[in-house]
């Protein structure tokens, strides 16, 4: 399954930042920008029906690789070290973040005031539709039948 992220997800958000390689950051940071803290918040949970696997975790990295080189965002990502069902993405100020538990995947984010008044409804559903599909892409739940 092909995971596309319009470069207009982002580029609202973080005017003027160029195409960057992911790089992998294996370690915790705390949600900050400077020496402001940034609230943490609840954005989504998504059922999932299979747990997350060390095959599951390469599929949603190569997900991640391919929508920031699609994309045009730079961004850095990694599995916390102290609970690796946590994965962590940073993309300009915005940080994400995404727990994977037995039966769902909850996914968080802070970003500072001005980000998220740029954050749509409609870029709100183009996210969730992208992780949706990259849950279902690795085999964390299978397809949702639409009437």
């Amino acid at each position: 399954m092909d995971i596309h992220v319009s470069a207009s997800l982002f580029a609202g958000l973080f005017p003027g930042e160029g195409i960057g390689e992911p790089s992998c950051v294996a370690h915790h940071r705390d949600i900050s920008s400077g020496s402001d803290k940034m609230k943490k918040e609840k954005i989504y949970d998504f059922a999932i029906d299979n747990p997350l696997t060390d095959d599951r975790r390469k599929i949603i990295e190569a997900h991640i690789k391919k929508a920031a080189q699609s994309s045009g965002m730079p961004l850095r990502f990694g599995w916390a070290q102290e609970d690796a069902r946590d994965l962590r993405i940073a993309v300009g100020p915005v940080e994400i973040e995404v727990r994977f538990h037995a039966e769902k995947a909850e996914l968080f984010a802070a970003a500072p005031i001005w980000a998220r008044m740029l954050f749509t409804d409609a870029k709100k559903v183009e996210l969730k539709t992208m992780i949706e599909k990259v849950i279902v892409a690795s085999g964390l739940r299978g397809p949702v039948e639409t009437a």
